[in-house]
């Protein structure tokens, strides 16, 4: 549309303030860089135009620089817990506050929820039982005591954007095994406690080494807990023959090709024999003879399961 502008004179500046919004699509306030920002109009001027070829929206732009990343760290009981997050999500003066929790009503009626939820993971060929836990009440707070829960950005996910690790956790756990570690399989993981401690949810944990970590969405009452399962997994002739004969591992589970081989100056046997209640799961795997070696597999009253 055209406008008629009174006593306009051509050549004469007129300035006009026109109300507008500034977008930009790759916009991350999380990521260092430079992000060009375009003037858009409200509707009530999408009539307008800008008559002129070298005359175009206005554009700014916008840095965003590397910050440090927020870290705060706390240690209960030799157990040391470490957060850290991106700027933004907590403010400056905020600290990790931890807690252990070890009053026994409490931790029986968690150890309880705890249990019910690890053993609803179990299968018909699989069981899975609650070994150890260890209990956690997590806070960020400032000096008064006034409690934060972490400000997650539109589009970002906890992981995104904060990580809060037991250090050395697995250690405490499988504290009673020594080096060699349980018999059978175990899984070690972190998890959340509701406010009545009755409702247990496990959490996508990372184990690396002896550190489990995590991603909160908010802070109350954390755990870590190791869970054992009924089967062992093996990757090896040795691993094989300790479970079924030295630890006398009843549900054994092949997690690659295994070749039946003496060792040891043949003190162990050549022969696979599988008796009494053992069962061997090739889980999709082979279980063979060595090349040129008269290695035997033997079932009696054992099972050996084949899948394809």
């Amino acid at each position: 549309k055209e406008y008629a502008i009174d006593n306009l004179i051509v050549g004469e500046e007129v300035e006009l303030d026109i109300p507008v919004t500034w977008e930009c699509e790759e916009y991350d306030a999380l990521t260092a860089g430079e992000y060009v920002f375009t003037a858009v109009f409200p509707d009530a001027f999408e009539d307008y135009t800008l008559d002129w070829e070298e005359v175009s929206a206005p554009t700014i732009i916008v840095k965003v620089l590397d910050a440090q990343p927020f870290e705060r760290s706390a240690e209960v009981d030799g157990i040391k817990i470490s957060m850290t997050a991106v700027p933004g999500v907590f403010p400056d003066d905020a600290l990790l506050s931890v807690e252990r929790i070890v009053d026994e009503v409490s931790t029986q009626k968690i150890e309880q929820a705890v249990q019910d939820e690890v053993e609803s993971k179990s299968t018909e060929n699989e069981q899975f039982s609650l070994d150890e836990m260890i209990l956690f009440d997590i806070k960020v707070v400032n000096e008064e005591g006034v409690e934060y829960q972490p400000v997650i950005p539109e589009g970002k996910t906890a992981s995104d954007v904060i990580t809060v690790t037991f250090v050395d956790a697995a250690a405490e756990l499988l504290d009673e095994y020594g080096e060699e570690g349980p018999v059978t399989d175990y899984v070690l993981e972190v998890f959340h406690v509701d406010d009545n401690l009755e409702e247990v949810t496990f959490l996508d944990t990372s184990v690396d080494g002896e550190d489990l970590s995590f991603s909160p969405e908010h802070f109350s009452t954390y755990g870590c807990s190791c869970s054992l399962s009924s089967i062992k997994s093996v990757s090896s002739w040795k691993d094989l023959w300790s479970a079924v004969y030295k630890n006398g591992v009843e549900n054994v589970r092949l997690k690659k090709n295994i070749a039946i081989e003496s060792m040891f100056l043949k003190i162990f046997s050549e022969y696979l024999f599988i008796t009494d209640d053992t069962n061997i799961d090739l889980n999709g795997y082979t279980l063979s003879s060595k090349e040129n070696e008269d290695s035997t597999i033997r079932v009696a009253n054992g099972t050996l399961t084949i899948h394809d």
